[in-house]
């Protein structure tokens, strides 16, 4: 299940933008202290290297695109191919990677495979954010124990996004699907996370938050995306393909490939994200300044291959 998230970041982005997932991923907001810090049973982690330079990794590396792919499985798995550490503290924090600093080099640079399990019957029962919680807990353990990590919080200002209901309220549609079931690979049972293929296809969110919709358009967006709503409750959203060039798309010749083969696409004749906002779902995005969490990385280490 890719994250932005979590895996979240915006334009010269659009390389980001165009490689969103085309299986599930999560957006949750900055991680509360709700559940005790647990660990995964199994962990293996070993360096990637690029072997074919006209694989999908290699045409991405060329374009200047992030090659990563990951999954989090709310039943007690983690694993991701050709991730970094940055890109994992990102994940396992749920903070855009331009909000961490510090650190060596190569902690965004080498990549790594990754494969992690929880103890059978470690995962908690209940809503399945519950277990989402706790598996980014999980990975925070992990990349503290494997890769020696140290880290410190500090507070800045930025230029954010925020994300209001409109006069007229709200126009989405509430969820209805049972959150506390175990998650399966169907994408029907998915519970707070996205799916689809990105601004070339659109992208649908299922029994998400307005905090979890602010997530994601963070990840689409050229500044976070704070939610000053008030919603509550869990609903339903689809975005149909859209333009995620905010200053007009280049010619389809010169736009970035997606992950996905085709022909090139006609953006400009596409919706903006804000313009969907308003248009379908009553809701706007306006610019403002926000204090937001940062992470500066004190220490970390090389880990040992097992």
């Amino acid at each position: 299940m890719r994250n932005a998230k979590v895996q979240t970041l915006g334009f010269g982005r659009e390389a980001l933008v165009a490689c969103i997932a085309i299986t599930a991923f999560v957006v949750l907001p900055l991680i509360s202290q709700t559940v005790a810090p647990q660990s995964f049973e199994v962990v293996s982690i070993k360096p990637w290297k690029l072997t074919d330079p006209g694989s999908r990794e290699g045409r991405m590396l060329a374009s200047g695109m992030d090659p990563w792919d990951g999954r989090m499985n709310p039943n007690g798995r983690f694993n991701a191919t050709a991730i970094t550490l940055k890109r994992m503290i990102s994940w396992a924090y749920t903070i855009p990677m331009e909000r961490i600093s510090g650190g060596p080099p190569w902690i965004n640079s080498q990549r790594y495979n990754v494969d992690a399990k929880a103890a059978d019957g470690a995962m908690r029962s209940g809503e399945v954010s519950i277990r989402y919680e706790q598996l980014h807990l999980m990975l925070q353990s992990l990349i503290r124990d494997q890769f020696g990590l140290k880290m410190h919080r500090e507070s800045k200002e930025f230029p954010v996004y925020a994300l209001r209901v409109m006069k007229n309220g709200p126009k989405v549609q509430k969820a209805n699907r049972d959150c506390s079931s175990p998650q399966t690979e169907s994408v029907e049972t998915l519970c707070h996370g996205f799916t689809g293929g990105g601004p070339r296809q659109g992208t649908a969110g299922q029994s998400i938050t307005m905090a979890e919709l602010a997530g994601f358009l963070s990840s689409q967006l050229d500044r976070p995306v704070v939610d000053q709503t008030g919603f509550n409750g869990v609903f339903d959203i689809k975005f149909g393909p859209w333009n995620p060039y905010l200053k007009g798309a280049p010619e389809p010749a010169a736009q970035i490939p997606g992950r996905r083969e085709g022909a090139p696409v006609d953006f400009n004749s596409l919706p903006t994200l804000f313009t969907m906002l308003e248009e379908q779902f009553g809701l706007k995005l306006e610019p403002s300044r926000a204090a937001l969490d940062t992470l500066v990385v004190d220490t970390a280490e090389i880990p040992a291959e097992n």
